[in-house]
């Protein structure tokens, strides 16, 4: 999050809504939009909207992994690790093609 906000997020979502992207558009509703668009509104100062994008970036995140623990066939696959990418390649390589045997 602080990365994103670091790289101009403010700024991008300040150049969206004066080309004319009205705050209810479903793409104005993602993540770290609409935090930035209440603040730019005036509804929140900009640390309550850094919490708030947060706090739900967290929510968001768990709800994915147990949409993801509760789905048997998935195998992961540390990725980290820049250094082992050809044994990753490998690795993922070979899940995909035992999906298809």
């Amino acid at each position: 999050i602080d990365l994103m906000l670091n790289q101009g997020l403010v700024d991008e979502v300040a150049a969206l809504m004066d080309k004319g992207y009205a705050p209810g558009l479903v793409s104005m509703q993602g993540l770290g939009y609409k935090e930035i668009v209440s603040h730019l509104n005036g509804e929140f100062s900009y640390e309550e909207a850094v919490v708030l994008l947060k706090r739900d970036t967290r929510r968001f995140a768990k709800r994915q992994l147990s949409w993801f623990r509760h789905m048997k066939d998935i195998e992961w696959v540390d990725v980290t690790d820049s250094g082992n990418f050809s044994a990753n390649y490998q690795k993922i390589r070979a899940i995909i093609a035992g999906k298809f045997h």
